[in-house]
């Protein structure tokens, strides 16, 4: 029987160098959301969050928050993801 490898990797440090890819894409996609893509200075969303508006300690809190939970989903989905 062949064991399949990718890049010199197999088994169990296959698994885990994917994982930590993975994890790093849904980080990076967590930061674009909460930074990069202005969400948390357009003027819909400081209609609704007004505490935002013109306040950037709470802007920071609630990006990183934003964060924390990206993390979060990140690591949920690698123990009980499919």
């Amino acid at each position: 029987m062949v064991v399949p490898t990718f890049a010199g990797m197999s088994g169990r440090l296959l698994s885990r160098a994917v994982t930590t890819t993975a994890t790093m894409g849904f980080l990076l996609f967590g930061y674009d959301q909460g930074v990069m893509s202005s969400i948390i200075d357009a003027s819909d969303f400081t209609d609704i969050l007004t505490e935002l508006r013109g306040n950037a300690t709470m802007q920071g809190t609630v990006t990183a928050l934003y964060e924390i939970g990206c993390l979060f989903g990140a690591i949920f989905m690698l123990i009980w993801g499919d």
